[in-house]
């Protein structure tokens, strides 16, 4: 049971043949990373070691994230696309003032 949650964690070890397969069922990536480090790295002392991870609801929410990013891009892009049109359309009319004050054209 996780102290932090009070959620379930699923803790299993298989031997394959060609290695260990140990896996950690949680919802929490944080407490799946805690149990790797103080397993394997201090009480174990491996420093090789191949893992996964799979956690959809932090992909979920990580996709959502770069929905946001794409869209506040996307009108970045819009607003600096507004922004030259209306300088090159200022610049348009200064120089049209400009030839009118030469003229004698007010």
């Amino acid at each position: 049971m996780d102290i932090r949650s009070s959620k379930p964690i699923l803790l299993s070890a298989i031997d394959g043949g060609a290695g260990l397969q140990f896996t950690i069922q949680a919802d929490s990536i944080e407490l799946c990373g805690d149990i790797v480090q103080d397993l394997f790295g201090r009480e174990l002392q491996m420093s090789n070691l191949e893992a996964e991870g799979s956690f959809p609801p932090e992909m979920a929410r990580l996709s959502e994230i770069l929905q946001n990013i794409e869209q506040h891009n996307q009108l970045k892009t819009h607003f600096a696309a507004n922004i030259a049109e209306s300088i090159n359309t200022l610049k348009l009319f200064i120089v049209k003032a400009e030839a009118s004050l030469m003229i004698n054209d007010m």
